[in-house]
């Protein structure tokens, strides 16, 4: 009896204390969000080549969400991403132009990303991962400028080619899921708005993100 006892009581001690193990293959979703950190954007016109500048924008938010499939060391994913800035100043040669209650410029990206995805490391405890991902980014300019006393509002949007860099670290916390922080590197070139009817301008978007994230293991 005290044996049978003792040895219960091994068992029960072994399965409370066995590190949680995330499920190494098999489909996924992922949730992550963070703040990210967007580059200067240079701008000139197209119909007028003195008309150039740069903007630079305040540190905004970045929301992702993914749909994949762990092969074991590797994985795929689709992703949708939603990122926000808004605009700090905008300077063109001596002028400076200050963002303020009266003069907001926000920018809005949606990202359709396919991802692929190198794991390494224990897969029952701290593992890093790297890859990248291509696909197609739409970008949304949205100006409100009321200085004049008028509610002056010009918006535009351009979609084009995306590409970004990612690399991160994740651990387990059940059989099921792991959760980890990433680093996320985004890049949309060769933007173009019509504003105001007037002229087009030509810029990019490129912005460094650091996310939070929960991986659901199927």
């Amino acid at each position: 009896m005290i044996r049978t006892s003792v040895f219960a009581f091994v068992i029960s001690a072994s399965i409370c204390t066995s590190p949680a193990m995330a499920q190494d293959d098999g489909a996924y979703v992922e949730l992550a969000g963070g703040i990210t950190a967007a580059n200067d954007s240079d701008y000139d016109s197209q119909t007028d080549p003195d008309i150039e500048g740069t903007i630079e924008w305040n540190s905004g938010f970045d929301l992702a969400a993914a749909a994949g499939y762990d092969f074991g060391t590797f994985r795929v994913e689709g992703e949708i991403a939603l990122k926000e800035h808004s605009f700090d100043r905008v300077v063109s040669g001596t002028d400076v132009l200050e963002s303020g209650p009266d003069l907001v410029l926000d920018l809005t990206t949606w990202s359709f990303m396919a991802n692929a995805l190198a794991d390494f490391g224990d897969e029952d405890g701290i593992q890093g991962f790297v890859g990248g991902g291509v696909g197609l980014a739409s970008t949304e300019i949205d100006i409100r400028d009321t200085r004049s006393g008028n509610n002056d509002r010009d918006n535009d949007t351009d979609s084009g080619f995306a590409w970004q860099l990612l690399a991160g670290v994740s651990a387990p916390v059940s059989d099921s899921v792991a959760v980890g922080l990433k680093y996320r590197y985004f890049n949309q070139g060769d933007i173009s708005y019509i504003i105001s009817d007037d002229d087009d301008f030509n810029t990019d978007f490129s912005s460094h993100s650091i996310l939070a994230f929960a991986r659901l293991n199927f």
